[in-house]
């Protein structure tokens, strides 16, 4: 069953990952570049003792923003009432919004958040990632010969600090920013993987790549999870 709803689908449907006979629940909830992180929270969860709830939908991140349509407006407001049901150990999201150029936290995260947080569920929030303005993979086609080119200034894409500080008594923010960027440079390959498989969507093998940091990561965060 494909429980990634589309842009018309507002029921919050659920599918299980990770280990699948555990009583601990963590949901990974929101759009695209939640569910982006899912073969590496997958495994994480398989290696320690957790399960992965999975609810997530195409093009609507978990807090209402700007562009919303009204499914997405429904859709948030029956993930919202699906977790508190659940009542998971934690939830993991995205912890803040990039566009090309930008990066921030919008206000229907934080209302979100707050609706948790007065129902005791701790949320980890993944700081996102990079978007470009170009399709990477075409632009590594076409500069074959160097693929620094492709390569976009950190200022031009992220904020100079993980905007999600300020929200440290509602999330515990997970921020991968060196897996994306370096030296104030944020390229579009590592060590033979492509990071991008569009604009903004990390490849399936770069998540794979990273499930060790981001178990790192995650383990300091949340240490309660990996006892």
């Amino acid at each position: 069953m494909d429980c990634h709803q589309s842009q018309e689908d507002d029921e919050a449907i659920t599918c299980e990952f990770g280990d699948l006979s555990s009583e601990r629940v963590v949901v990974l909830v929101g759009g695209s570049h939640a569910t982006q992180w899912l073969p590496a929270l997958e495994e994480i969860g398989e290696d320690n003792g957790f399960k992965i709830v999975n609810m997530t939908k195409s093009s609507c991140p978990f807090g209402v923003v700007e562009d919303s349509n009204a499914s997405c407006v429904a859709w948030n407001a029956n993930a919202l009432e699906a977790i508190v049901q659940l009542d998971p150990v934690a939830v993991i999201t995205n912890s803040t919004r990039t566009e090309p150029g930008e990066e921030s936290v919008p206000e229907g995260y934080v209302e979100n958040w707050r609706a948790l947080a007065r129902h005791g569920i701790p949320v980890l929030g993944i700081r996102d990632n990079p978007r470009f303005d170009f399709d990477v993979p075409e632009c590594l086609h076409r500069n074959r010969l160097d693929y620094l080119e492709c390569a976009v200034a950190q200022e031009e894409v992220l904020a100079e600090q993980d905007p999600a500080r300020e929200y440290a008594a509602l999330i515990t923010s997970i921020d991968m920013t060196d897996a994306f960027c370096a030296d104030g440079l944020c390229p579009v390959t590592y060590e033979g993987f492509l990071i991008y498989r569009d604009t903004d969507h990390v490849h399936v093998p770069y998540v794979m790549y990273l499930s060790e940091m981001l178990e790192r990561r995650m383990e300091r965060a949340f240490p309660e999870l990996f006892g």
